[in-house]
């Protein structure tokens, strides 16, 4: 037989100051139930494109039983020693890096900087390195990120292109860390811009309270 349930309903501005500030807390720390970092995927994904830095990929099951694949950018909380963020995947020369990252993000000189860093290394170097952006450890900080020998890869030399030209600098290794802090440059930047968008924007009502 059915049943009807009344519940009494109130607006913010009709509850006491000591349920406004549990509604507070409840609405900063328990109101995320949805991927709202995703954006912020999305965007660094298009800007590895533009640098030339091709992210790998791990498998994530669905609940149908099929699988896709997923960007191995991983971060983990921003107030904890280990926090951070980090990534993997394959870097190369792209031609014209420089320009679309300013027509990409024109008011943005850090990521500007850092594509001309790149850009650079690879001039410097007759547009010949190529890397492999690995992880080491438990946590996920940028300084966790490393980039091995290269010559230790031989998947990296089928994946690069022409590697029968390769002129072993790639391998030296002033190069390869000028390579890596430019990266943990660049995935310190986008972990920065994670945290300032954590957590759902605040309704009005809850804004002006907060």
């Amino acid at each position: 037989m059915p049943t009807t349930i009344k519940t009494t309903v109130f607006t913010f501005d009709e509850l006491t100051e000591a349920v406004r500030e549990r509604a507070r807390a409840w609405y900063r720390e328990g109101n995320l139930d949805y991927d709202w970092w995703s954006f912020v995927y999305d965007d660094f994904s298009t800007i590895c494109a533009i640098l030339g830095v091709e992210l790998a990929t791990r498998p994530v099951r669905l609940m149908g039983g099929g699988t896709r694949r997923e960007p191995c950018i991983r971060f983990q909380g921003f107030g904890g020693q280990g926090d951070g963020a980090s990534f993997e995947g394959m870097w190369i020369h792209v031609r014209g890096s420089v320009a679309r990252i300013k027509a990409h993000a024109p008011k943005d000189g850090e990521l500007h900087d850092i594509a001309k860093r790149l850009a650079n290394i690879q001039r410097r170097n007759f547009f010949q390195p190529c890397a492999h952006i690995g992880q080491r450890g438990y946590h996920c900080h940028e300084n966790t990120m490393q980039i091995p020998p290269y010559r230790s890869l031989p998947a990296l030399r089928m994946w690069c292109r022409k590697p029968q030209t390769r002129t072993g600098q790639e391998g030296l290794p002033a190069m390869r860390k000028d390579v890596l802090v430019t990266m943990r440059d660049l995935i310190a930047k986008i972990c920065c811009k994670a945290e300032h968008a954590e957590g759902p924007a605040p309704s009005p009502s809850a804004c002006s309270a907060i």
